[in-house]
């Protein structure tokens, strides 16, 4: 059999979520099937510089970060826009492969009904969050969800809250949806993370005080407004005080949309030297940083998955985040759970780990225990499964 994989995110120089979806699975598939061959769909990131030369580096640099097999081709379509109604949409109709797997939302219009088609839907936010994410952007999101949810042969939903979604608000067809989780794991061994190598990313970005830390884009849905007014109530605590009188709370990511009332919330409260803005971090020292800091904060409003908080309970790091679906369904008992609507519920889940060192080992020990229920190993032979059905 042949299987299409579209993995215009897969190698892009900074991936985040739906972008290192793409490339554990692809990598993770190549793996654990040597019965198939694979058809692997690129795009060129707006980094690369369209000269033979760049390119020829850039398709070096991508066929060394897969696995050593014999069995995928790669494919680069070269159109700049509309690179999957138009440029992919052509590639499939000239040369259809069995089997065509989408790891994030987006199906052809056009293509031969031949082809089988499997797509991967992370999250409705645009339905829960419409207000946080752009026109555009919002429309086009919101159509091509809904239309590869009707069309397509399988869906793979991420979460058991997600197929909720599909289930409630686009009204999809059971039968066509599998829960598969994501992995976790695809940064650095725990192990090989040594205290020489968090000390280096600590002085490196200038957090040499305890802190917490938040990884994510910088972006509303991830309710940064609110962490950051509970941060302010957190160091208000007389007990957090006294145990941290130079407590900080960092944030690594990117700046995505609507992002300047985050970053100028520290100064409207009056401390902006208590809270960091580091951008985008390598994955090697957002790893060193996770597993110093004292506490991982991600009260997220609304998820697909929640993929960081695997990663902070896999580098022993405690975790506060929010009380609903997905990430109950995926921190399991392993994290203090709270109101993503409540300042003061924020701020006491985070005063709660600072301040109860038992409870915080308590919450590492499960957290270890929690990620041993998610590999991409497992993903992608689970996901393997629904493309050869």
């Amino acid at each position: 059999m042949i299987i299409g994989f579209d993995a215009s995110r897969a190698f892009v120089a900074q991936r985040t979520g739906t972008e290192n979806y793409s490339y554990h699975l692809l990598t993770h598939l190549l793996q654990v099937d040597r019965k198939n061959a694979y058809k692997i769909y690129l795009r060129l990131p707006p980094e690369v510089v369209r000269t033979k030369e760049s390119i020829k580096i850039w398709l070096s640099n991508v066929i060394n970060g897969l696995p050593k097999t014999n069995n995928f081709r790669l494919i680069l379509i070269r159109n700049r826009k509309f690179w999957t109604q138009i440029g992919l949409a052509s590639e499939l109709w000239r040369h259809p492969p069995n089997v065509l797997f989408i790891p994030a939302h987006t199906l052809p219009y056009i293509r031969r009904k031949s082809i089988k088609t499997v797509v991967a839907i992370h999250d409705l936010g645009y339905e829960y969050l419409p207000q946080y994410h752009q026109f555009p952007h919002r429309l086009w999101l919101n159509q091509s969800t809904e239309y590869a949810v009707k069309h397509a042969r399988k869906l793979i939903a991420v979460s058991e809250a997600t197929r909720d979604d599909l289930l409630s608000k686009l009204q999809a067809e059971e039968q066509k949806i599998t829960v598969i989780y994501e992995g976790v794991g695809g940064k650095l061994d725990p192990a090989t993370v040594s205290l020489t190598h968090i000390d280096q990313a600590r002085t490196k970005y200038s957090v040499m005080d305890p802190f917490v830390l938040f990884v994510g884009t910088i972006q509303p849905r991830k309710n940064l407004v609110r962490l950051i007014q509970s941060f302010d109530l957190v160091l208000k605590d007389e007990l957090v005080n006294s145990m941290y009188p130079k407590l900080k709370l960092v944030f690594i990511g990117k700046k995505g949309w609507l992002y300047a009332p985050i970053v100028e919330e520290p100064s409207r409260l009056g401390i902006e030297g208590r809270v960091e803005f580091l951008g985008h971090v390598s994955d090697s020292d957002t790893v060193a940083l996770m597993k110093g800091a004292h506490c991982f904060a991600f009260p997220s409003l609304f998820e697909g998955f929640g993929l960081p908080i695997l990663d902070s309970q896999a580098y022993g790091t405690p975790v506060v985040t929010s009380n609903k679906k997905p990430m109950t369904e995926v921190g399991g008992a392993a994290c203090e759970y709270v109101d993503p609507l409540s300042i003061e519920s924020i701020a006491q889940g985070i005063v709660h780990i600072l301040t109860d060192r038992k409870y915080a080992d308590s919450l590492r020990r499960k957290g270890l225990e929690n990620v041993k229920r998610f590999s991409w190993a497992k993903a992608a032979r689970e996901t393997l499964r629904v493309l050869e059905s």
